[in-house]
Formats: C-alpha cells, sequence, structure tokens
C-alpha cells in the first residue's frame, strides 16, 4: 500500500452563535488590545505572572504570535524550558487568542489542554508562539499553538479546549 502527505490547513474560526465572530476588530486594533493585556499580566501576582516576559507580536481575529526570549528561570533542572512553564504559555496564550475572536471580556475557562515536546529550547533562544483558533461554538473554542525555534524547528505543540460562557 501507499501512504500519501498532505498538509492540514487551519480552518479560520467557525460563526458564534450563528452570527459573524464577534471580532470585528483590524489586525491593529487585535494587537492592541492582546498587547494590553500582556502589559496587565507584568503586575500581576497570580500565576499568569509566568507571562510577563512574552511580547506579542501580531494579531487578527483567528492568530495571535507572541515571542519570548528563553530566561533561567524559565528552565528545568535540566536547563531546557520547563514542561509546566511552557503548559501555562499554551494556556495563556490560546486563551487569548481564543479571547481575541469571542471578545476579551467573554469568561472562558479551560476544558482541556495537552503539550507534547518535540525539542529542547535553551536559555538565550527565542521561540515564537503562534496560536490558531480552530473553531468557536456556541459554549466552546479550540485551538492549538506552536513554539517555534529561529531555525523553524518546532519545539512545543499544544492544544486547547476552552468553555465559553
Amino acid at each position: 500500500f501507499r501512504i500519501q502527505s498532505f498538509q492540514i490547513e487551519p480552518v479560520r474560526a467557525m460563526p458564534v452563535n450563528n452570527s459573524p465572530l464577534i471580532c470585528k476588530l483590524s489586525d491593529e486594533e487585535c494587537l492592541t488590545q492582546v498587547q494590553a493585556d500582556f502589559d496587565r499580566l507584568k503586575v500581576v501576582d497570580n500565576f499568569a505572572r509566568v507571562a510577563q516576559k512574552v511580547r506579542a507580536v501580531s494579531a487578527n481575529c483567528t492568530t495571535l504570535v507572541c515571542e519570548l526570549v528563553v530566561e533561567d528561570g524559565h528552565l528545568n533542572r535540566g536547563g531546557t524550558l520547563h514542561g509546566g512553564f511552557s503548559a501555562t504559555l499554551i494556556d495563556i496564550i490560546t486563551s487569548r487568542a481564543i479571547g481575541i475572536s469571542v471578545g476579551m471580556s467573554k469568561p472562558r475557562a479551560t476544558i482541556e489542554l495537552s503539550a507534547s515536546y518535540l525539542l529542547p529550547v535553551r536559555a538565550g533562544e527565542k521561540v515564537i508562539m503562534t496560536a490558531t483558533v480552530l473553531q468557536v461554538g456556541h459554549s466552546m473554542a479550540f485551538a492549538e499553538v506552536e513554539f517555534k525555534k529561529e531555525d523553524g524547528k518546532i519545539a512545543v505543540k499544544g492544544k486547547q479546549t476552552m468553555a465559553i460562557f
């Protein structure tokens, strides 16, 4: 038998409540909104503070691109990007991407989160994190994120399912 390879393209987010996405913002407005949200994380005392060094690079109604230069405080005992740290970033970044799609003030909660660790990342390396909203429904949304090293290789891949209230 023969196996054919194919590329799965990201799907644009589906309508909420059978109407167009709540997001009616320009790309610039999406980015400004997310940057303001990340700026608020710089002064919080809760666990979201782990994203204080994340910088939003670009955003639109279904995609969010962020970057982070990995520092010593982001590492595990083996000297590579800590799995719990990157799982938290998966949660924070996909949540922000979904928030742009449905409205940042709309309450949401993580239902399921997964992470696959493909390559180690060391201190001083930059990771580019691209979150894509796959689908938005009446009460749930689905997103994925890839953490790529500067050479384009995927270091971490994550998925999130969120409840929308």
